[in-house]
């Protein structure tokens, strides 16, 4: 698994990009990270970008991952309820509509996009 997670001051989002094969517990190691970044920069506009990476979680993972995922988002306090997050996935579109379906569910923003231009414009609405 590679991610690389940084503030892009160009477009002012925190972003992922993921490469390899990527695991639940390497999606929550990642966001740990772009929530210390959201911190620093007290910005709360994330693109996470799985194009160039191989989705390896399970159903009961993808179930799973929405909850885990805010419980990493504890050091945001109050702020995480502001989180704005665009994923641009592969093309397991399945998988993907399943956890765009339980994140709406548990009241995350999190929504799915084909393209990072569509991923953006969504951000900035």
């Amino acid at each position: 698994m590679a991610v690389l997670t940084f503030y892009n001051d160009e477009i002012n989002v925190i972003e992922a990009q993921l490469t390899d094969d990527i695991t639940f517990e390497c999606i929550l190691s990642f966001i740990k990270d772009m929530a210390e970044l959201s911190i620093k920069h007290e910005n709360y506009q994330w693109l996470v970008d799985y194009t160039k990476a191989h989705f390896k979680l399970g159903t009961f993972e993808i179930y799973n991952l929405p909850k885990a995922a805010y419980n990493k988002l504890e050091p945001l306090g109050d702020q995480r309820d502001r989180l704005k997050r665009a994923i641009i996935r592969i093309n397991d579109k399945e998988d993907f509509a399943f956890l765009y379906n339980v994140a709406q569910n548990t009241g995350q923003n999190l929504k799915v996009f084909d393209t990072r231009e569509e991923a953006l414009k969504w951000l900035k609405t």
